[in-house]
């Protein structure tokens, strides 16, 4: 087979079989091995990689698979902040459309997000945000706009404030935030969850607030 790569039939073979570890029922074509193999060469995720290529080429159950696996994350996050199954459907049919349909260079927009390890975690903060955006042009009772949130995150100490902002008001993950505030990954999570801690104790039954401030947490820390 000619791939371009110095790789032979058996050690593609073999990244594609770590590829599909967790899609036992999503089976990627041989002539896709070789731009799998490419494609996941240093990937931190290359089961996101797999299911991504198997999606834009059309792979029979691929895109069922995903959405069982990462849908349901959806749903969860979108109930947790009281949204209604109606707009659990709207926010879910939207997030398909952008992932699946939006095209960029002829591939869906979830090639170019797939092999970090975060697509769990985008899924959750853009489900969130357009939840909150639906919300906020129907003049509905929510926090549509995260400035609100700022008096809640000022009682965040100074040590760990800077790392919980970044997180909830501009939406960035732990890496992200390591890099802008030039401390190691460690100590940046540890920063998160110890603030998802001390926030979770101050929350009031019902207080919406404090659940998005936490889902947005959660959203950063990923598999943290």
């Amino acid at each position: 087979m000619n791939n371009g790569l110095a790789l032979n039939d058996w050690s593609l073979g073999m990244a594609a079989l770590r590829g599909a570890a967790s899609w036992s029922d999503v089976f990627l074509p041989e002539p896709l091995w070789g731009r799998y193999a490419r494609a996941a060469e240093g990937a931190r995720s290359p089961s996101e990689v797999y299911i991504a290529i198997a999606i834009a080429e059309g792979v029979p159950g691929a895109l069922e698979a995903f959405e069982e696996m990462y849908f349901n994350i959806v749903d969860q996050v979108l109930r947790r902040v009281g949204a209604t199954s109606a707009e659990v459907d709207e926010l879910e049919d939207m997030l398909h459309r952008r992932l699946i349909a939006t095209q960029i260079n002829g591939r869906p927009l979830i090639v170019a997000y797939a092999g970090q390890g975060e697509l769990a975690s985008l899924l959750r903060v853009a489900a969130l945000r357009a939840f909150l955006d639906l919300r906020t042009c129907r003049n509905q009772p929510v926090f549509g706009d995260r400035a609100g949130l700022l008096p809640i995150l000022d009682a965040i100490p100074d040590h760990s404030r800077a790392a919980v902002r970044l997180s909830v008001l501009h939406g960035l993950g732990v890496d992200d935030i390591s890099d802008r505030l030039r401390e190691s990954r460690s100590v940046v999570a540890r920063k998160l969850r110890w603030s998802r801690h001390v926030l979770a104790a101050c929350a009031q039954h019902g207080d919406i607030a404090y659940d998005v401030i936490d889902v947005l947490l959660e959203a950063s820390l990923g598999g943290d």
